[in-house]
């Protein structure tokens, strides 16, 4: 059975996607899926007790959410949103960590090189 189900996958993902590109009512499901899976994302939340280091530490969360998307088209929680359309339209998501610092990304430590 896992046989014949790997053979078609290409197939079987094709079939999908081309459905949520030409019926609104699977592409209505399948964004209400991802927003039901994904809610408002992935939040941080510190348990740092001085209160200085826990603004330093959010406001690099925050610089590098915005910047987490390679290709600049999103971010952190749109990347999410992404995930989670993928695991339902091809069964399977892929996700590369960069390897950018957080401290390069608010521009604390300047540029990448």
């Amino acid at each position: 059975m896992n046989t014949l189900i790997a053979a078609s996958g290409g197939t079987i993902t094709a079939r999908a996607r081309w459905l949520v590109r030409n019926n609104g009512y699977a592409a209505n499901a399948v964004e209400s899926f991802a927003s039901n899976v994904v809610g408002d994302g992935i939040k941080s939340s510190s348990t740092i007790t001085d209160a200085t280091k826990k603004e330093e530490l959010q406001a690099l969360w925050l610089a590098w959410t915005d910047d987490a998307d390679a290709e600049g088209l999103t971010d952190f929680y749109g990347l999410q949103r992404r995930a989670a359309r993928e695991v339902l339209l091809s069964g399977e998501v892929f996700i590369r960590k960069g390897r950018k610092c957080l401290a390069v990304a608010s521009g604390i430590l300047g540029t990448a090189s």
